[in-house]
């Protein structure tokens, strides 16, 4: 089960996420980290709530094997 689900809403806005964004950066800047950067498509709000910033698209190509 994950952590909520997009279609409905459900569990969102309880702090979860945060929290470990909150954590992952501390424990990022104990370990010497000059910035988190992270990809995202669906949750650009919430990293923007967190102060976040738009630095750069990111674009992939599948290659065929």
């Amino acid at each position: 089960m994950g952590l909520g689900d997009r279609r409905t809403g459900r569990r969102r806005w309880q702090g979860v996420g945060q929290v470990l964004m909150n954590k992952s950066e501390s424990w990022a800047q104990t370990q010497g980290a000059a910035y988190v950067s992270l990809t995202s498509r669906q949750a650009d709000d919430f990293y923007r709530a967190l102060t976040y910033e738009d630095a750069t698209a990111f674009f992939k190509k599948p290659l065929d094997s």
